[in-house]
């Protein structure tokens, strides 16, 4: 068996694909076959965007979270034994 492939484009709508086939067996005997078909192309809609939080807001809540723990460290383990510099 032969496969053949063909990429159509949005503007081949409405034309004609030919596909001809000629066959030659070991005699040299050739027998060919056309089919011919109209091409119908329409575009696949894009996947809606996820509505779900991006890794950028979910770094912004950590980052704040950290931030608030720090600055309460003294109340929680007593006086702060490192800090950050930016």
């Amino acid at each position: 068996m032969i496969t053949s492939r063909y990429t159509a484009e949005l503007d081949h709508t409405g034309k004609k694909l030919i596909l001809r086939v000629l066959q030659t067996d070991a005699e040299g005997n050739e027998v060919e076959d056309s089919t011919e078909v109209f091409l119908s192309v329409r575009a696949t809609p894009l996947p809606p965007e996820s509505q779900s939080m991006g890794a950028g807001i979910i770094a912004a809540i950590v980052a704040v979270a950290c931030f608030i723990l720090l600055g309460n460290s003294e109340k929680l383990i007593g006086s702060p034994r490192f800090f950050f510099v930016f």
